[in-house]
């Protein structure tokens, strides 16, 4: 609901500019790209479990704006397809990463009132979207009783291998400030820096299994054939959503060198910390029936964790060149 209002309400605003307006809008184009370092830390309280995911891209940028007078609206989508993660500080279980990658998607939307040639204020809408995936494994060696049906070509292992799909999303509000000075020196160069305070939701769909493989054939034949079901193969599979929310503080700082009347060229270092302490889960566990699982019953429910700490650190450099189209 709240992306279709704040949808109306820049809809609203641009209509209100054009209607009021006594000169000609001036409207712009933006690309560019850059540097992002995006982590996101998970830590649970209860067992010490530290997941940690780390991500650089090289996004590519456009955007375009529109202004009038002390009025001006823009729109800025930021890109980047999977990128491997780096895992290497997690400290969870005995289970090692296989695989892991993540996505990036950042769409804005922001108002800005300019106060008189130094200050500015506004209200902005931001989205980052990121999908990804994780495959880990965790090997034990065979029990004593497995020896006798253990053939050469059993790995000599059994394997529990976990498979994890999100599709998150963190979206809010923020309330901006933005201050402005050339650089007198340098009358090409001008300087702005950005503060605020941004109300954000956090939302994550997941999907996953957790399943057996590397038990004896013929071992796992023999369950199979006297009735307690499949081995290998056996396992959980879950699936659900997670929500929270934040308040974060927002900072940017950027460097314009100003071309000519048409081009310009910003430089922009941007960062923000989303900390979500508390969060509510929808879940449902389900077992596959097999020689582990059989006396498993299925698990759905809702809970709220104070255990678990999801805190999202978000560092950009990217350097923007907009074109005045009039």
């Amino acid at each position: 609901m709240k992306k279709y209002l704040l949808t109306a309400l820049f809809s609203l605003l641009a209509l209100g500019i054009q209607a009021e307006a006594e000169n000609e809008l001036r409207w712009g184009i933006s690309l560019g790209s850059g540097a992002i370092t995006f982590e996101s830390d998970q830590t649970d309280s209860d067992t010490s479990d530290y997941y940690s995911s780390e991500a650089d891209y090289n996004p590519t940028i456009f955007g375009f704006d529109v202004s009038n007078g002390t009025h001006s609206v823009s729109f800025i989508n930021t890109s980047s397809g999977s990128e491997d993660l780096d895992t290497s500080s997690s400290t969870t279980s005995d289970y090692n990463t296989l695989s892991a990658e993540r996505d990036y998607d950042e769409m804005s939307i922001t108002y800005l009132y300019r106060i008189n040639n130094s200050w500015s204020v506004g209200l902005g809408y931001n989205k980052i979207s990121n999908d990804s995936s994780r495959v880990r494994a965790a090997s034990w060696d065979y029990f004593d009783s497995w020896q006798s049906w253990t053939n050469a070509t059993d790995p000599g292992q059994y394997t529990f291998t976990r498979t994890l799909e999100n599709e998150s999303e963190m979206d809010g509000l923020t309330l901006l400030a933005t201050w402005v000075k050339p650089i007198e020196s340098s009358p090409n160069w001008v300087f702005a820096a950005k503060m605020g305070l941004a109300d954000t939701e956090y939302s994550n769909s997941f999907s996953g299994t957790n399943v057996l493989s590397g038990v004896p054939v013929d071992l796992n034949t023999y369950l199979i054939d006297y009735g307690y079901g499949n081995a290998n193969g056996d396992g959980w599979d879950w699936s659900g959503t997670e929500t929270g929310d934040n308040i974060a503080a927002v900072f940017g700082l950027t460097m314009v060198y100003i071309v000519n009347p048409q081009n310009t060229i910003s430089f922009n270092y941007d960062t923000r910390v989303d900390d979500f302490g508390e969060l509510t889960a929808d879940y449902v566990e389900t077992p596959r029936g097999g020689w582990v699982t059989a006396e498993d019953e299925e698990l759905q429910g809702t809970e709220t964790y104070n255990n678990i700490e999801i805190e999202q650190t978000n560092w950009k450099f990217t350097i923007v060149w907009r074109f005045a189209l009039n």
